[in-house]
């Protein structure tokens, strides 16, 4: 912008321009840089909201808001297999340590259980031993070898 200067001997005013063209530059790119910051943020802004209303949404999915029907959650592991077990009577399975079992070693032959080891469990007291040893066990007897349960839960012990 040019400024006004008034003249006294020749009564006139005249306008002299700016001795360099910088200043308009600066104030060019001043506006270009603050409309792009002004822009990124409104960016930000809509993508947290968005966000937001994206996690509120799978919140609603799960039954915390408003649901009508419940969620079921998947039980425990260790709970399906004692009901299972339970249900079903004496189950062979396959020993793997990394399982989580908690005896290492079969209470019969008092050997050592390992991964791959066919394993039956009684239903009455959860304990476990390899399948043929507790196998040669039952054929004998009708009660757990370690704790004497019954391997029916509804026979009583005499």
């Amino acid at each position: 912008m040019a400024t006004k200067y008034y003249n006294q001997n020749s009564n006139q005013y005249y306008q002299q321009p700016h001795s360099s063209g910088i200043l308009p530059l600066i104030k060019v790119v001043a506006g270009v840089v603050v409309g792009l910051a002004a822009i990124a943020l409104l960016a930000n802004l809509l993508h947290l909201c968005l966000r937001s209303l994206k996690d509120d949404d799978d919140a609603g999915r799960g039954g915390d808001r408003g649901s009508t029907r419940p969620q079921p959650q998947p039980p425990a592991p260790a709970a399906v297999a004692v009901e299972m077990v339970r249900s079903v009577g004496p189950l062979v399975c396959t020993y793997r340590r990394a399982d989580g079992w908690r005896e290492a070693s079969c209470a019969v032959c008092l050997a050592e259980l390992a991964d791959g080891d066919a394993v039956r469990v009684l239903p009455a007291c959860m304990h476990y031993f390899h399948a043929e040893c507790v196998g040669e066990w039952l054929r004998a007897h009708r009660t757990c070898p370690l704790c004497r349960a019954p391997l029916d839960p509804t026979t009583t012990a005499a």
